[in-house]
C-alpha cells in the first residue's frame, strides 16, 4: 500500500512538473494539436482528462517563470481516475429555481410549443411581458438558452396526447366535380400569400349519431396564417358561410383552396362561390388515403383545435358561440401574432432515415410583412394592430374563457352520480 501511494504521489508531482514546463506551449496549440497533446499527457501520467484540462488552465493564468510553493504540493486526487470527488465540473447556470419558474410558465403561456420554437418566441414574449417579478437578471438568462437546455428543463412536462379516435371524411356523391376540379399533391409550393389549405374537425365524442359541433380550420400555405370557424351540421351551407366570416379576417386575398376529397368540400355550393369571377379562387384537392396531400392543415387539426377543445360531443348553439368567441379573438391572436413556426427547407434521404432541413422560426405575422404581394395597408393595419397586443392578457383571457367553456359543457353533460349506484 505504501509503495502505491509513492508511486502515485511521484506521478503527481511529474505532472504537475511537466505542466508547468509546457504550460505556454499548450496555450499556443490549436484545438487539433491540443487534442493530440492531451492524449500523450494521459498515456504518459494517467489522470482525467478534464483534470488535466483545469489544471493548464489554472497555470495560464500565473507567471509560470516564478516558482511557487503550491507547484511543489501533490494535486488533488480528482486528476487521477477513479478518485476524484463527484459533482466535479462546470457550475450550472440555469438551476435557480426562479429561472426554471419562468421558463415552465412562459411554456405553458406559449402554448407548450417545442423548445425550437420557444427559444425564437421569448424575444418577443420577454418584451411584452410587465410582470416586476421578472427580474433583469432573469430576463437575460432565458434569453442566453439554448433550445437544448429549453428541452432539458421542461422536459418532464410534456405529456403524450390521445389520437383521433375515427375518420369523418365521406366522399362526394357524383364524379363529375372531382374530374373538374384539379389534384394537388404534396409537393405543392405557395409563391406568394393566400394559398389555404382546408379541413373540417368533427366535435362529435364517441359517436358519429346525431347533429353535433364542426370546426372549419384553414391555414395559409406560405404564411401559415390560421383561422377557425365552428358551426353545428356539416353541410356545404355552413362550409361556405363559414370560410366567408373567415375570408374577413384574412390579410391578404385567397388565390387557392386546398382540401381533401370530402363531399363537404367537393359540392356545387363551393364551387360556383370559388369560382365567382370577381374574386377567382382556384380549387384543388388532395389523393384518397393521402393526408401528407394536406399535411399542414391536418398537422394544425391537433395544435388549434383538438388541443383546447379535446374530443368530446359539443352539440348545443351556445357552446358553438362561445368557441367562435374563442376562435375570432384571443386564439387567432396568439397563434398568428405571438406563434413561431418553422418551414422545412428540404429533405433528403440517407440511408434509412431522412435528414430534413428548417429556417428560422418566424410568427405568421412576420411572415406576412416579408410577402411584397400583401398590400402595405394592411401591413400597416397588422402593425398597429401588434403594438396594442398583450400576449400574457391574451393568455389570461384565453384561459378564463376555456374554464367558462368547459364548465357549461359540463354542465350540459353532467358526470354520472356514483352515489347512486347500487352496491353489489
Amino acid at each position: 500500500m505504501g509503495n502505491k501511494s509513492k508511486k502515485q504521489s511521484g506521478s503527481q508531482l511529474s505532472l504537475m512538473a511537466y505542466a508547468k514546463r509546457t504550460v505556454r506551449r499548450y496555450q499556443g496549440l490549436d484545438r487539433r494539436e491540443k487534442r493530440k497533446f492531451l492524449d500523450e499527457v494521459q498515456l504518459d501520467f494517467g489522470g482525467h482528462r478534464k483534470a488535466i484540462i483545469r489544471l493548464y488552465a489554472r497555470l495560464a493564468g500565473r507567471q509560470v517563470a516564478r516558482v511557487q510553493a503550491s507547484l511543489l504540493l501533490p494535486v488533488a486526487d480528482a486528476v487521477f481516475r477513479g478518485t476524484g470527488k463527484p459533482g466535479r465540473g462546470r457550475r450550472a447556470l440555469y438551476q435557480d429555481a426562479t429561472v426554471v419558474w419562468w421558463l415552465q410558465t412562459l411554456w405553458i403561456a406559449m402554448n407548450q410549443v417545442s423548445e425550437k420554437l420557444m427559444h425564437a418566441m421569448l424575444p418577443a414574449w420577454l418584451e411584452k411581458n410587465r410582470d416586476e417579478g421578472l427580474t433583469s437578471e432573469v430576463r437575460a438568462k432565458l434569453l442566453a438558452m439554448s433550445p437544448s437546455t429549453i428541452e432539458r428543463l421542461i422536459r418532464s412536462y410534456k405529456k403524450e396526447h390521445a389520437k383521433k379516435l375515427f375518420c369523418t371524411t365521406k366522399p362526394p356523391r357524383g364524379k363529375d366535380l372531382m374530374m373538374r376540379i384539379p389534384t394537388r399533391v404534396q409537393d405543392f409550393k405557395a409563391p406568394c400569400c393566400g394559398f389555404l389549405e382546408g379541413d373540417t374537425v368533427a366535435h362529435c365524442g364517441p359517436t358519429l349519431a346525431g347533429v353535433f359541433a364542426w370546426t372549419l380550420n384553414t391555414v395559409d400555405h406560405r404564411s401559415a396564417w390560421t383561422e377557425q370557424e365552428a358551426f353545428l351540421s356539416n353541410t356545404a351551407e355552413h362550409v361556405v358561410s363559414s370560410l366567408i366570416r373567415l375570408r374577413t379576417r384574412l390579410p391578404f386575398r385567397i388565390r387557392g383552396f386546398h382540401s381533401d376529397g370530402g363531399s363537404e368540400f367537393i359540392n356545387g355550393l363551393l364551387y360556383e362561390y370559388l369560382q365567382e369571377p370577381q374574386e377567382f379562387v382556384t380549387q384543388t384537392h388532395g389523393r384518397a388515403y393521402k393526408k401528407n396531400d394536406q399535411a399542414r392543415v391536418e398537422q394544425r387539426n391537433w395544435v388549434h383545435v383538438r388541443q383546447i377543445f379535446g374530443y368530446v360531443r359539443i352539440s348545443e348553439p351556445h357552446l358553438v358561440a362561445m368557441m367562435n368567441d374563442i376562435y375570432r379573438n384571443e386564439w387567432r391572436l396568439l397563434n398568428n401574432f405571438f406563434t413561431a413556426m418553422r418551414k422545412q427547407t428540404s429533405k433528403i434521404r440517407v440511408a434509412s432515415k431522412f435528414k430534413r432541413s428548417f429556417d428560422q422560426p418566424k410568427t405568421p405575422y412576420a411572415r406576412v410583412l416579408e410577402d411584397a404581394t400583401v398590400s402595405e395597408i394592411e401591413k400597416q393595419r397588422l402593425r398597429e394592430l401588434y403594438a396594442t397586443l398583450d400576449p400574457f392578457e391574451l393568455k389570461k383571457n384565453l384561459d378564463r374563457k376555456l374554464r367558462a367553456f368547459h364548465q357549461a359543457l359540463k354542465d350540459q353533460h353532467p358526470a354520472p352520480d356514483e352515489d347512486k349506484k347500487e352496491v353489489a
